[in-house]
């Protein structure tokens, strides 16, 4: 409604200073010499008031600011006191993430001002709980892409973040899981692990296709069956199987063969040695059946020679 009767009065201006321009002119100076001299005095004056202001308020700035920090800190603690506002702390910086066989176990929230907290959690609890396999160190006190470091035991310290960043970036990684092959990222807008000596094995690619993807995972006798298929730096097409692991360097990376573990070969030991005793008993029973035979053959010609004669 302004804007039409805005667009109204200004329309009648054009309209009457084109059919009566003499009278136009003669209005309008006199206008201005009504309100010109008011406007320069009104702006006179409110500059000499803000200037007067400012001045006075140095001048008691001095004794003011103490008491308006003592009454804003006097009412900031009434309303925490009385849970009338709340006050978040601070988003946490670094974080350790724990997992077992691809599930998040636990989160470890440290603020910047408490990192040593760290030091008793591992002295304490992580200690005695052994049901993960996989921790993941996310670092964003660099830069805003939080930086992924991989570790497999907690150190028994923990007093600063020491990393490199690769910098190497493969073309293509896919990952195929019960006939089903998933791409894998590893580093976009919001994370980054391509970190020198990350490794990625079996539990980093469990942990991928639980979190990231949010693909269930059926663990069939402890064991996670997958293949890798990477397109590296070099464009070098390389195929990776649950026995391998890559381990990042600076400005390559290492195929590393995975050996058995301990418990597997004592399994197999032991069928070995089933395999001999059984082979032994074999062959006892073998060597009975053949005196037995000799001794039943050698009766059978015993009785044949007397009926002869």
């Amino acid at each position: 409604m302004l804007l039409y009767f805005t667009i109204a009065i200004l329309f009648f201006v054009d309209i009457y200073r084109s059919l009566y321009p003499q009278d136009f002119q003669k209005y309008k100076r006199e206008i201005r010499d009504i309100f010109q001299p008011k406007i320069i005095t009104l702006s006179y004056n409110a500059i000499y008031c803000y200037s007067y202001l400012q001045i006075k308020y140095n001048k008691l700035k001095v004794f003011i600011i103490p008491f308006i920090n003592i009454l804003c800190g006097a009412i900031n603690n009434f309303m925490k006191n009385n849970n009338l506002i709340n006050f978040s702390e601070p988003s946490p910086k670094v974080v350790f993430e724990i997992y077992g066989k691809g599930v998040n176990i636990k989160n470890i929230f440290l603020h910047d001002n408490n990192k040593n907290q760290i030091n008793n959690i591992f002295n304490e609890e992580l200690k005695i709980c052994n049901n993960y396999d996989f921790v993941i160190l996310s670092d964003q006190t660099k830069t805003n892409c939080t930086n992924k470091i991989h570790y497999y035991n907690f150190p028994d310290t923990f007093d600063n973040i020491n990393y490199k960043i690769s910098n190497i970036k493969f073309i293509s990684m896919d990952l195929t899981y019960k006939t089903q092959t998933y791409p894998i990222e590893l580093q976009n807008d919001t994370y980054n692990h391509y970190i020198v000596n990350n490794k990625l094995n079996s539990e980093f690619y469990q942990y991928y296709l639980t979190n990231i993807l949010n693909i269930d995972i059926e663990n069939e006798k402890n064991k996670f069956d997958y293949k890798v298929q990477i397109i590296d730096h070099n464009v070098n097409i390389l195929e990776l199987s649950d026995q391998q692991e890559l381990l990042i360097k600076e400005n390559d990376y290492e195929i590393i063969n995975i050996n058995i573990p301990e418990s597997i070969e004592l399994n197999e030991e032991q069928n070995e040695e089933q395999n001999e005793e059984q082979n032994e008993c074999d062959n006892a029973l073998d060597s009975v059946y053949d005196s037995t035979n000799d001794s039943i053959n050698d009766y059978i010609k015993l009785e044949l020679s007397e009926l002869s004669t």
